[in-house]
């Protein structure tokens, strides 16, 4: 796919593409924070059984 027919599909499908870059975004940082928690609570109770 050439570069301008590249560029004219993103010009052209602009929010929906903003739209799945910010929901993929938000997934991660989710995710991310989740795993964190996760990792905290497992530290927070090995420590417990010591």
């Amino acid at each position: 796919m050439s570069a301008m027919r590249l560029r004219a599909l993103i010009v052209r499908h602009r929010w929906p593409l903003a739209l799945i870059v910010v929901v993929s975004f938000g997934y991660q940082l989710g995710k991310d924070a989740a795993m964190r928690e996760n990792a905290r609570d497992r530290i927070e109770r090995a420590g417990s059984l010591i």
